[in-house]
């Protein structure tokens, strides 16, 4: 079952490293010296979530937050939008 899933994180994952988080996109906010990234999209079940949890780990990067929830499907016209529930 697919789930919504929003991961920060202390320090800079380059958006290269999409591709190897299951495609989910990747934010870096900066403030000063002080970075985080937020990784933010729709994994296909736990075990790809486990997956990105062990590979941030690996990168020696601090998870700072983890939100899951489920996919809502938003039919407009000319696009899809995934959200999940607040």
């Amino acid at each position: 079952m697919s789930l919504y899933c929003c991961i920060r994180v202390r320090g800079r994952l380059a958006s290269e490293w999409s591709e190897r988080m299951h495609g989910m996109r990747i934010t870096t906010l900066q403030s000063g010296d002080y970075q985080e990234s937020v990784l933010d999209g729709v994994l296909p079940d736990q075990a790809a979530l486990q997956g990105i949890i062990a590979a941030l780990g690996d990168l020696n990067l601090d998870v700072l937050s983890l939100q899951t929830g489920p996919v809502l499907w938003d039919t407009e016209p000319a696009q899809t939008t995934r959200r999940a529930l607040p």
